[in-house]
């Protein structure tokens, strides 16, 4: 019950024009994040979701999800990496859904961000995408693919768990008026 509470407040925070222009600078944080990357487009270690995972901790799920999947779509426009797959779209837009659930109007601690962190991965990145990005591209041996997305996912996630925890902190240091932090 407090979960479906939560995504009617979260939702009511794009009421706000503070929200809508934090929002709006995360997104294009977002996107020229999505510009740094090691790896291939396929298996890549990156932190462009980490404006995606603070959006989503400051308003919640809903904003997070359209900050998630405007980010895909805003990348690909400004620099396509190849067509528009809605399977990656969603994913993203799922991250920000997700962290959302575990982040909002929730207390701060590490294991939560690293719970998060798993559970994106989990869910997003090894779930949807790898599953999207096999059916667009007709792999024929999708197990390698999949082998290889868990060792990518192995080493980006701590790094991103580690980073969202350190912004949640500093976030709470910073005493926002408009960040509701559960003691």
């Amino acid at each position: 019950m407090q979960t479906i509470k939560n995504i009617k407040a979260s939702s009511a925070e794009l009421k706000s024009l503070y929200a809508l222009t934090l929002c709006a600078v995360m997104l294009a944080l977002r996107v020229a994040l999505g510009f740094i990357s090691f790896g291939s487009d396929t298996y890549r270690i990156s932190i462009a979701n980490l404006p995606v995972y603070i959006v989503a901790f400051i308003f919640g799920p809903v904003p997070g999800a359209i900050v998630g999947g405007l980010g895909d779509i805003i990348t690909l426009i400004v620099k396509p990496t190849g067509p528009l797959n809605l399977g990656i779209t969603f994913s993203e837009a799922m991250v920000g859904f997700i962290s959302g659930l575990f982040l909002y109007r929730r207390r701060i601690n590490l294991l939560r961000s690293v719970l998060c962190c798993i559970s994106v991965s989990i869910i997003c990145s090894l779930g949807i995408t790898t599953v999207s990005i096999i059916a667009m591209n007709q792999i024929s041996a999708p197990w390698i693919m999949f082998l290889q997305r868990c060792i990518t996912a192995a080493i980006n996630t701590p790094i991103v768990a580690a980073l969202l925890f350190g912004a949640q902190k500093t976030l709470e240091r910073t005493k926002l008026k408009h960040i509701v932090i559960v003691k």
